[in-house]
């Protein structure tokens, strides 16, 4: 009997010793809610801003769009100037001339061009020369601009979230529709940082969109 009553003071120092462990625990017990399901849908408002941006710090984040001079054209008149003496010196035709004005072929370099081989050649050296050539580079700032493939919403407190595929396809549909989305993409406005609201699951650093709306 005496190794049966030491085992059982034994048991009865143990159960004791875990009620002082907690001694909530049958109190606590099926009170808190364990998510094991899918995500809960959230409302989340922040700003809308390049994803791929480099400097994603809060502050360079939090500075205004960079504003590119999208109404001046892509040379002075002083170089236009120069180009079309060289242009003219090389035995290439002045754009500034009408079609029916063209020269005859002429010997640039010991090479005989004709006329329709200049047009060619001129429309392949200023293809980059167009309207929207800045908003086709990369904001510092992590603006939304023309060369932007995905986005992230930087909320409140700072934290950024990347859109999953679905909502970079939200994003993209809301700056289309956008009076300034329209002028950036068309080279006629900067970078924009809009305000945004959306709905969805945030999984990690990553939002689910379910919904995606501009609101300023």
């Amino acid at each position: 009997m005496k190794p049966l009553a030491r085992t059982a003071s034994l048991l009865a120092i143990a159960a004791l010793f875990a009620f002082a462990q907690n001694p909530n625990e049958d109190r606590d017990r099926g009170a808190t809610r364990l998510y094991t399901g899918p995500a809960p849908i959230v409302t989340l408002a922040g700003t809308l801003v390049d994803a791929g941006c480099r400097n994603r710090t809060p502050l360079n984040a939090s500075l205004p769009p960079l504003q590119f001079p999208a109404a001046l054209p892509a040379e002075t008149p002083a170089e236009a100037q120069a180009g079309r003496q060289m242009r003219a010196a090389q035995g290439y035709q002045d754009p500034a001339q009408p079609a029916q004005q063209q020269n005859p072929p002429r010997a640039a370099f010991g090479i005989n061009v004709d006329s329709k081989t200049l047009a060619a050649e001129r429309s392949d050296v200023l293809e980059h020369q167009v309207p929207d050539l800045h908003s086709r580079q990369m904001d510092p700032t992590c603006a939304i601009t023309g060369n932007t493939h995905g986005f992230a919403v930087i909320l409140g407190d700072g934290r950024m979230l990347g859109l999953d595929d679905g909502g970079n396809t939200y994003a993209n549909v809301a700056i289309q529709g956008s009076a300034a989305g329209r002028a950036m993409l068309s080279g006629t406005g900067g970078g924009m940082k809009p305000q945004v609201t959306i709905k969805g699951q945030v999984r990690g650093e990553k939002v689910v969109v379910h919904s995606l709306k501009l609101t300023k």
